[in-house]
């Protein structure tokens, strides 16, 4: 009876998946860029590099036109932005398995 109840107890709680949970993050994170609205991309950025193993690069260049970002949305910087470099830069983000295996079919 107890091997029942532990079975049963176990196959009600749905399994989330990571990559589910970085999809979302990274969804939101275009959301966010698209309403210019700096404070939830750097907030989703955060959360979806937690969720993610991306090269160090990747998170630089990103951390960096979030920062742009930011600075021009906040009136700190005079120049005018363009969200589609940071939307491109999203895109072609790459978690470290997947660079690893690129390099390994070299």
């Amino acid at each position: 009876m107890g091997l029942w109840i532990r079975e049963k107890r176990s196959s009600v709680s749905p399994s989330v998946k990571t990559g589910d949970n970085a999809q979302t993050s990274k969804n939101k994170l275009i959301q966010a860029v698209q309403a210019g609205d700096a404070i939830a991309a750097h907030a989703q950025f955060e959360k979806w590099c937690k969720e993610e193993r991306f090269s160090t690069a990747s998170i630089l260049a990103l951390k960096q036109e979030i920062e742009a970002m930011s600075a021009n949305t906040m009136g700190q910087q005079s120049i005018e932005w363009d969200k589609r470099h940071l939307l491109k830069l999203i895109e072609s983000m790459q978690t470290e398995t997947d660079s690893d295996e690129v390099l390994a079919k070299l």
